[in-house]
């Protein structure tokens, strides 16, 4: 028996395979994005097929969230926001970091907008690292960059 599969952020990377894989089984799909980070490109090889149904807006809709959930047999959660992070960390040594704040070695930083951070237009994560301050001082890293979340955890990228 078929069933009809609710994914939020379908049009990302992950959900839009997912996709793929549900129609393929011959399930239905309601994808629920609003392409702030992923792209209904993403979802090219099953345009217009007769069971997805792409709504185009964000989970923070509770209107658009419930009709998408009363079509669905199936939920999967993959919507989430990029910038979900206190600041970015590159360790230079066991007691040393450069910290996300550090404007002279990140000039170009995700801003808070309200509630919410702007998604950049350009690929990345909206941060840049001065490479030219970087070779200067030979920077060598002590391990690879990671995001420090607002709870003190860690997550590599």
């Amino acid at each position: 028996m078929s069933c009809t599969w609710l994914i939020t952020g379908g049009a990302g990377f992950i959900g839009s395979h997912l996709v793929e894989a549900v129609l393929a089984r011959g399930d239905a799909a309601v994808v629920l994005d609003d392409c702030s980070t992923g792209s209904l490109a993403n979802l090219a090889a099953v345009a217009g097929h007769p069971r997805l149904t792409v709504l185009r807006g964000s989970v923070c809709d509770d209107l658009l969230v419930d009709e998408a959930m009363a079509r669905a047999d199936r939920v999967v959660h993959l919507a989430a926001a990029v910038a979900n992070f206190a600041w970015l960390e590159v360790r230079v040594s066991p007691t040393e970091s450069l910290g996300f704040d550090d404007s002279e070695w990140f000039p170009a930083q995700l801003k808070l907008e309200g509630d919410r951070f702007p998604v950049p237009t350009g690929p990345g994560l909206g941060v840049e690292f001065n490479e030219a301050l970087a070779k200067q001082h030979a920077l060598k890293l002590w391990e690879p960059p990671h995001l420090r979340r607002r709870d003190g955890s860690y997550t590599n990228w």
